[in-house]
């Protein structure tokens, strides 16, 4: 199972009152996140680029974006060299 753990920082008077939402690509993907970090599992996504931004919302105001991450989702590379020899 991959996964992506996200971080931010939000130094706000009434952070305990406030919510985060994680955008990919533009599109709300997680609503109501409590702390400033987030994990979020790859499963079933296709390999690719995604990008991410978070929001803050208090008293139902949304922020403004965060900056932008991208996250490259790609496959592992293939091993190499592979060998055989006669047992027995």
């Amino acid at each position: 199972m991959a996964g992506v753990l996200f971080q931010w920082e939000y130094n706000y008077p009434y952070a305990s009152e406030v919510n985060y939402r994680l955008y990919e690509g533009g599109e709300l993907a997680v609503d109501n996140i409590a702390e400033p970090n987030f994990s979020l599992t790859m499963d079933g996504k296709e390999y690719g680029d995604y990008s991410y931004y978070v929001t803050a919302v208090r008293n139902g105001l949304e922020s403004p974006p965060s900056n932008t991450v991208t996250v490259n989702f790609t496959l592992p590379e293939a091993p190499t060299n592979l060998q055989f020899g006669w047992v027995g």
